[in-house]
C-alpha cells in the first residue's frame, strides 16, 4: 500500500514537505550551532560551519555561495567548504543515534517527495545524486522504510529539542 494517495501533487504530505524540510534544516542549525565552537573559531565562523554541515548532509552538497551575501560570508563560506565533507562524515560517526536517524529519514523523505513531483530524472540533479550517495553511506542503519507519520515524529523530535535549547 502506498504511503501516499492519489493526485501527489496534491497530497498534503508532499505540500507540506518543503516546510518541515526547512524546520528540520533550522532545527538542525540550531542544534549545532549550541555546541561549543571549536577554539580559535569566531561565532560568525562556527555558525556558518554549522549551516554548511546541515545543509551538506541534508543533500544541498557544497555550493557557491549566493551572490547578495555580504563579501566576508562569501568568503568565510569558501573557507569553510573544503572541510565539510570530511566533518560531515566524522559527525555521523560519532553523533548520537537520534540525529543520524534525522538525517536519513529526512533524506529519504526529500527523495520520495521529490521522485513523486519530478519522477526519477530528479536522481540525476545535482541534489538528487548528493541525496543518493548520502543513503549509500548511511541509510543501511535504519532499514525501515520512511512513512508521513514517521516523519511528523521525526519533526516533533526536532522541535522538541530546539524547545530545550531556548528554555535554557
Amino acid at each position: 500500500m502506498s504511503i501516499f494517495k492519489p493526485n501527489m501533487a496534491k497530497n498534503r504530505n508532499v505540500v507540506e514537505f518543503p516546510k518541515k524540510f526547512n524546520y528540520i534544516k533550522v532545527g538542525l542549525f540550531s542544534i549545532l550551532s549550541s555546541l561549543n565552537a571549536p577554539p580559535g573559531t569566531s561565532t560568525e565562523e562556527h555558525n556558518v560551519f554549522c549551516a554548511q554541515i546541515v545543509n551538506y548532509l541534508l543533500g544541498d552538497g557544497l555550493q557557491k555561495p549566493e551572490t547578495d551575501l555580504p563579501i566576508e560570508a562569501q568568503e568565510l563560506i569558501i573557507k569553510v567548504q573544503p572541510s565539510i565533507p570530511k566533518q560531515a562524515k566524522d559527525l555521523m560517526s560519532s553523533a548520537n543515534k537520534e540525529f543520524r536517524e534525522t538525517i536519513v529519514y529526512t533524506l529519504r523523505m526529500r527523495l520520495v517527495v521529490n521522485q513523486l513531483l519530478h519522477g526519477t530524472e530528479w536522481l540525476e540533479t545535482y541534489e538528487g545524486k548528493n541525496v543518493w550517495a548520502l543513503l549509500q553511506d548511511y541509510g543501511l542503519e535504519f532499514p525501515e522504510e520512511v512513512s508521513p507519520k514517521m516523519f511528523d515524529t521525526i519533526v516533533a523530535r526536532v522541535a522538541n529539542q530546539v524547545n530545550k535549547l531556548n528554555s535554557k
